[in-house]
């Protein structure tokens, strides 16, 4: 007679239930939990499963195609786009008008201007319905969705506010800071960074005296592009191009100083100037200033685009700043 055999620890316990149901408990518990959730995930970041895109989902195919009638010359794309809509790598322009907005800024987006099926159509239908930028926040875009749907067209700015360049959140201007200009500077800074294969922390690390961290991305911006137009002239041995000047002088921003009185408009408190070269300060000590030291080809490109259209009588001008 062989050896009696143990009924393993636990087995006892489980006679009489039916094999795999504590599997399907579980399945059950996870269903009520994902279902309780779904809602919100449609209009969070993230993949979403497509039964509940579907499920959510009222608009038909033929609906919207209907909705799209004569709405491509109501909302044509904006200008600086020349006909051609855009990609995930926008353009400076669109930066230009998006660092701009407020809370406040009125807009107002296309109906129904993305197709069903898609987490995107579900999401635009819920935010589109906003009239200001604070509200498309709160109601679930971000900067991001506003660039993607600004350079198609969907969305258009009705007026002011509008900001006279971007906010630097860290000095605190202008009162209080909203959830708009926060998430507008956050995400700002980030794609800077992500052009120049920094990191944000290393952007702000790196400033110089007097400059915030989108003047230092876009300082860096200038001073990479101006070298590799250096480059691109020697090695066609050709001048530096008027056009190769205005777009580095366009990357290039400018400080506000309070203190150039004599060129301001009336009623203004301040232009926007920037000193390359040489200059003198107030002790008579001559040196190049901290813009000249840090971004070096920016002045290079500059000063070889004034040698190169100097007339054959003034060939031995030489200029401080």
């Amino acid at each position: 007679m062989g050896p009696s055999k143990v009924p393993a620890k636990g087995k006892a316990k489980a006679k009489g239930r039916p094999k795999g149901s504590a599997t399907k408990v579980k399945k059950t518990m996870t269903k009520k939990a994902a279902s309780s959730t779904s809602k919100e995930a449609l209009f969070q970041r993230g993949k979403v499963d497509k039964g509940l895109i579907k499920a959510a989902t009222t608009m038909t195919r033929e609906q919207f195609v209907k909705h799209q009638e004569g709405m491509d010359e109501k909302w044509p794309l904006p200008d600086h786009m020349k006909g051609d809509k855009g990609h995930m790598q926008f353009k400076d322009e669109t930066y230009e008008h998006i660092t701009r907005w407020m809370a406040e800024t009125p807009i107002e987006y296309r109906p129904h201007a993305k197709s069903p099926g898609s987490k995107s159509h579900l999401r635009y239908e819920k935010y589109s319905k906003a009239k200001t930028v604070g509200e498309a926040l709160r109601l679930g875009s971000y900067p991001v969705d506003w660039c993607w749907d600004f350079e198609r067209g969907f969305i258009q700015v009705k007026g002011e506010p509008l900001r006279d360049e971007p906010l630097d959140i860290s000095k605190g201007e202008d009162g209080k800071i909203t959830d708009v200009d926060r998430a507008i500077n956050t995400w700002y800074i980030r794609e800077l960074a992500k052009q120049l294969g920094m990191k944000p922390a290393e952007l702000s690390a790196s400033a110089g005296w007097g400059e915030s961290v989108h003047i230092r991305a876009l300082r860096l911006l200038a001073q990479r592009e101006a070298s590799e137009r250096l480059e691109a002239a020697d090695r066609e041995g050709r001048m530096i191009t008027d056009e190769e000047v205005l777009l580095t002088l366009k990357r290039w921003p400018f400080y506000r100083n309070p203190w150039r009185k004599n060129v301001m408009q009336p009623g203004k408190t301040w232009v926007f100037s920037d000193s390359l070269g040489l200059l003198r300060d107030r002790q008579g000590d001559v040196h190049l200033t901290a813009p000249t030291r840090r971004y070096p080809q920016v002045a290079e490109l500059l000063g070889r685009w004034l040698a190169d259209r100097l007339p054959p009588e003034a060939k031995g001008f030489t200029w401080a700043s």
